[in-house]
């Protein structure tokens, strides 16, 4: 054991500077979840520096990579990388050293299977997105880790060793209440109070409490709850998480939490619409002698305080311990008190300190990796465990399955093709709410799309910033939603050509009463935008602060108001806003050279993007377009008509 220890510790210091360098690398270029184009590059040129196979765009997620070693036949090992950031404080989880951590490791085994012809394969998984979408999610309903025998990651924290435990099960909920404005005193009755059914929501789930189980958790927030004392709001929000230690009871519990929301709405007369904000996770599953065992190389490497930590939040490794047997540990960047999500968090993954712990973790994991690829026993005992845990709620499993199967099979010749498409129905007149019920020029366009291509179109609203993400993990087939085809855009999906024919820009729009005269006063003022929309890109470029919102509603909103100084947004949902809203006025137009508003599919669909963009041009001079183009945009219904009869 001394030997083996010894070999690995200086596989370690072999490699220390090139660790130090791409962790400090990572540090100072921090990407959010999806968007981790410099550490996929970093972490897979690495991997194929010192020989593994490397597959990039993993399951078609442009971010994700798998990264294997194999020698012979044997166990197949999977360490688990993580590399996202946070908004603002970069990686104030650490996930810069977690990612390191898991190459180390990896090397390190290379390296010593090769030396001494162990049989086997170890893999590294780069997985997105953990602190927002949750890639090892879709990783896990993929089948990723079906055949995989072992998964181990180790994420920092601070003090000390921590052993793998369990997590909450967890679904992300948000709860809209649509109502109606009306004067809060001159006309209260004349108003629907969309505050009431969130208010209603908040006491009906502190009244289910009492009925759950002690280690649930409902915990919500209002995130929108009017504009000011003296007007019925219209619109109110609440986002929710609910937690359970198990995945079924879970399911349960969500439901209750629903049908609160819906007396909820009853009660109070509002429109209702509940959505997932965020991607749900399963409970962690600790495989305990899998953990037994690298708690046993721990303690000989010499370290003693390894201390347990129970149900810490939620996280999607939860979802991999539903596949294989999986441990999810913790090692210290520092000998002192740390909170994660903070700057000084962030701070201490480079510190020199911070390798020690990145050490040990390191060598405790490839001797654990060692120990199954030298002893079958070990890893028997380990899927044994495993196996008995999960027996019954697999058979569970295969039961729906079967009975779904059945269905589909039943039902199979009469099946429409069916397109899931996702838009963000806040952005009139391309894609808006009328009665609860999704309107606009893109709705009504993919509509005519799937009817001449054969598919039946299945709507999904969400965020605007959502839209991407959704479209990469397979949630939805398609995004339409007044997007332009960016570069930046095209890196991640692939898209149709632009359904939009007319010449358009970007209006500045400002409070009424402001002195502002055209978008160069509005340097250095907030401006605001939607979240993930190109006016981000117009304000940075005015040399103004972008402020950014979920929808240009709430935008709008706070510029009424006088909390932000103008609003940049297409021109086309502006002359929208400028019908309806009062107290604000447009300033200036701001022309841009950027692709017109396309269809988004995902890299791997480009022939369904040939598809749709073939069926766009034969739709463009068609009556139905010309018809949409009238009902929606008015202002360039003859512009557009002249241009189709020049050509």
């Amino acid at each position: 054991m001394e030997k083996r220890k010894e070999i690995l510790s200086e596989l370690f210091n072999k490699y220390r500077n090139e660790l130090k360098e791409l962790n400090e690398y990572l540090y100072n270029n921090p990407e959010l979840g999806l968007q981790e184009y410099k550490a996929c590059l970093a972490h897979t040129d690495i991997l194929k520096k010192y020989d593994f196979q490397v597959e990039k765009a993993f399951v078609n997620i442009e971010t994700a990579y798998k990264a294997s070693f194999k020698n012979g036949s044997g166990p197949k090992i999977a360490i688990l990388a993580e590399y996202d950031a946070l908004p603002v404080i970069g990686h104030g989880c650490g996930h810069n050293a977690y990612g390191v951590t898991s190459i180390s490791t990896a090397i390190i085994v290379k390296e010593f299977m090769k030396e001494f012809n162990l049989q086997g394969e170890i893999q590294v998984i780069g997985t997105p997105a953990e602190e927002t979408n949750g890639a090892k999610v879709d990783m896990a309903k993929l089948g990723v880790f079906n055949d995989i025998d072992v998964a181990m990651s180790v994420h920092p924290c601070g003090e000390t060793h921590y052993r793998s435990g369990t997590s909450h099960a967890m679904e992300a909920l948000q709860f809209t209440f649509k109502g109606k404005t009306a004067h809060a005193a001159a006309a209260p009755h004349e108003g629907i109070n969309a505050l009431d059914g969130v208010l209603n929501l908040f006491n009906s789930i502190n009244a289910l409490r009492q009925e759950t189980l002690s280690t649930a958790r409902i915990h919500g927030i209002i995130s929108k709850g009017g504009e000011a004392a003296n007007i019925i709001p219209d619109l109110a929000v609440a986002n929710f998480y609910v937690r359970a230690e198990e995945l079924d009871y879970l399911k349960g519990l969500v439901e209750r939490v629903k049908n609160c929301a819906k007396g909820a709405a009853l009660a109070s007369g509002t429109e209702l619409e509940i959505t997932n904000y965020e991607t749900s996770f399963a409970n962690l599953v600790t495989n305990k002698k899998l953990m037994a065992l690298y708690e046993k190389n721990l303690r000989e490497l010499g370290v003693n305080d390894i201390r347990d930590r129970e149900g810490f939040g939620s996280t999607d490794m939860g979802d991999v311990s539903h596949c294989c047997p999986t441990i999810h540990p913790y090692f210290p960047l520092t000998t002192k008190h740390l909170v994660g999500h903070t700057i000084e968090f962030a701070t201490a993954t480079i510190q020199e300190e911070a390798y020690k712990g990145i050490k040990e973790a390191s060598l405790a994991m490839a001797l654990s990796c060692i120990d199954i690829f030298e002893n079958n026993d070990i890893l028997k005992e380990i899927k044994e465990e495993f196996n008995n845990k999960f027996k019954k709620w697999k058979e569970k499993i295969m039961k729906k399955i079967i009975a779904m199967l059945m269905l589909i099979l039943s039902t199979l010749s009469f099946a429409a093709k069916k397109l899931y498409v996702g838009t963000n129905a806040e952005f009139k007149p391309y894609e808006y709410l009328e009665n609860n019920k999704m309107v606009g020029f893109d709705i009504e366009f993919m509509e005519l799309l799937g009817k001449k291509l054969g598919y039946e179109i299945k709507w999904q609203n969400m965020s605007f910033d959502g839209l991407l993400p959704a479209l990469q993990m397979k949630k939805i087939d398609a995004v339409i939603a007044g997007m332009s085809a960016t570069p930046e855009r095209e890196k991640a999906v692939s898209f149709s050509i632009p359904y939009i024919f007319f010449e358009s820009g970007h209006d500045v729009i400002v409070n009424s009463k402001s002195t502002f005269k055209n978008k160069n006063d509005l340097k250095g003022k907030t401006i605001g935008v939607q979240l993930g929309t190109i006016q981000e890109q117009f304000a940075k470029e005015n040399g103004s602060n972008p402020r950014l919102y979920n929808s240009f509603t709430e935008a709008f909103l706070d510029l009424q108001n006088q909390k932000i100084d103008g609003v940049i947004i297409a021109s086309t949902s502006a002359t929208e806003y400028l019908k309806t809203m009062k107290g604000i006025k447009k300033i200036d137009t701001i022309k841009d050279k950027s692709p017109k508003a396309a269809i988004a599919f995902r890299k791997a669909d480009a022939k369904l993007a040939k598809e749709f963009s073939d069926a766009i041009l034969e739709l463009k001079t068609s009556d139905e377009y010309a018809k949409l183009i009238k009902k929606y945009f008015p202002e360039h219904y003859n512009d557009f008509m002249a241009s189709i009869k020049k050509k």
